[in-house]
């Protein structure tokens, strides 16, 4: 089969860079879309994404301790095992899984914050 003017022929002529049929050039076809994999694991999650992560290794933590309570320092830990990117602070996102009800703030005995097991 002829080229048109537009480009089109057989799957044969790969006029694009394609590999057979597919309409994607090689790089989409090897790595999934033209990402690279390190690109898509540094993707920024949405806020519900990283509240989920969050939250479920939260639980994976109090479940191997045995114990639910967590220090600051602990939860900033935990995050940063995670690789999570805040668009701003650590603290106002605390304060937002305490608005959740997935963390409570205890100030007594000692500050901290109770992760709620019931999420």
């Amino acid at each position: 089969m002829k080229k048109s003017v537009f480009g089109w022929g057989s799957g044969d002529d790969n006029w694009n860079g394609s590999k057979k049929g597919t309409g994607m050039n090689r790089k989409e076809t090897d790595v999934g879309r033209g990402e690279k994999p390190e690109e898509m694991k540094k993707q920024k999650l949405n806020k519900n994404k990283q509240i989920k992560l969050f939250v479920d290794k939260l639980r994976e933590e109090c479940q191997a301790r045995n114990n639910c309570f967590f220090e600051f320092r602990d939860l900033l830990l935990i995050s940063k095992s995670l690789d999570m990117k805040f668009e701003s602070d650590f603290s106002k996102f605390l304060d937002k899984l305490n608005q959740e009800n997935y963390l409570i703030l205890k100030q007594e005995p000692k500050k901290g914050y109770q992760f709620n097991l019931k999420y």
